[in-house]
């Protein structure tokens, strides 16, 4: 099958940097599928390179091994879209994603000897706001606003994986490729960002963890929220303040969780999603959640929205570098790359 590149007019409804159309061979891989194995195989090397100082290491190496075998063989072709694992191949990673996130907190753990810099960001903190600012929101605490951006909070990946549905089920195919491109572009931006300044929050080194529920508590569901949170943070429920702050992860600075709903917002209104207005909604209240909930200093949140604009303003031009590499590596040469206008 012969492989072009084309820049058709329709892709300008992305109201993006320009974005290349494809036509590839059937079986070849998408460009989110090579950026899952580039940063498969930069986790690897990191995991290779730390052996001995790595838990979990021989489970990390074979997942990151079934992993690159998993894309290869969802690859576009070999699936028909009547396949049920043709939404395996569209939502693949959404798991991807978890995994690199653990496997990135144990690398940042490991490359600092599982050394914390939380002093560093609560003393940004005070020269910033000359308080602690989780300290001065709780003197302004009430349940009700508690269990609300709880809510908020815990929505997180429910609303990425909203709009992905949205777009697909819309028949935005192209916008999808490109919000999907994006979303593993950006975890995977935060999550080597933890490599930088591992830290583990207010909530452990602020305030006592296990007084929580006591000092900020909600109304009906904020104990199970944050039980289900503190279980994806592998942070085990009944031990003290102490052995809690130890098993946490370092996944606080940048702020994964603004930097990926700034992103969202964004392209929920650029790809005109139906459920752009909810999401903008619960994303700006998870925005507030993360300092309000003493999972975030401030200065992370801040770190995460200019993560978020590097992400927006660089993600795109990648997509297409990315598109183009696979075109040439399938056979087409740049100089016979068409262009229409």
């Amino acid at each position: 099958m012969t492989a072009r590149l084309r820049r058709p007019g329709g892709a300008t409804d992305l109201n993006l940097c320009e974005t290349w159309d494809q036509t590839l061979p059937a079986s070849w891989l998408r460009p989110v599928d090579l950026l899952v194995l580039l940063f498969s195989t930069l986790f690897l090397s990191f995991t290779l390179v730390l052996w001995t100082r790595l838990p979990g290491r021989v489970w990390f190496v074979l997942a990151d091994v079934l992993l690159a075998t998993a894309v290869i063989s969802l690859r576009p072709g070999l699936i028909g879209e009547s396949s049920k694992l043709w939404w395996v191949r569209n939502f693949y990673p959404a798991p991807v994603i978890y995994l690199f996130y653990r496997q990135s907190c144990l690398i940042a753990q490991a490359l600092h000897h599982g050394q914390v810099f939380d002093t560093v960001l609560v003393k940004a903190d005070r020269w910033l706001f000359t308080t602690d600012p989780t300290r001065w929101l709780g003197s302004y605490s009430n349940p009700l606003v508690t269990e609300v951006l709880q809510l908020a909070y815990t929505s997180f990946y429910l609303l990425l994986l909203l709009v992905a549905w949205d777009l697909l089920h819309s028949g935005k195919r192209l916008q999808f490729e490109v919000f999907s491109f994006g979303v593993v572009y950006g975890f995977s931006l935060s999550q080597v960002g933890y490599w930088l300044l591992p830290s583990v929050g207010p909530r452990f080194v602020l305030h006592r963890f296990s007084g929580l529920d006591s000092e900020l508590p909600g109304l009906f569901l904020t104990p199970y929220l944050r039980a289900f949170v503190n279980w994806g943070g592998a942070i085990a429920q009944g031990g003290n303040d102490q052995s809690t702050m130890a098993q946490a992860l370092p996944d606080v600075f940048p702020s994964g969780h603004a930097m990926m709903t700034i992103a969202l917002i964004f392209w929920a209104f650029k790809f005109s999603s139906r459920v752009r207005w909810p999401v903008s909604v619960a994303g700006s209240l998870l925005i507030v959640s993360t300092v309000y909930l003493r999972y975030h200093y401030v200065v992370d949140v801040w770190a995460g929205a200019g993560l978020a604009l590097f992400c927006l303003a660089s993600h795109t031009r990648l997509y297409q570098l990315t598109q183009t590499l696979l075109a040439v590596v399938a056979g087409v040469r740049p100089e016979n790359v068409e262009r229409s206008a």
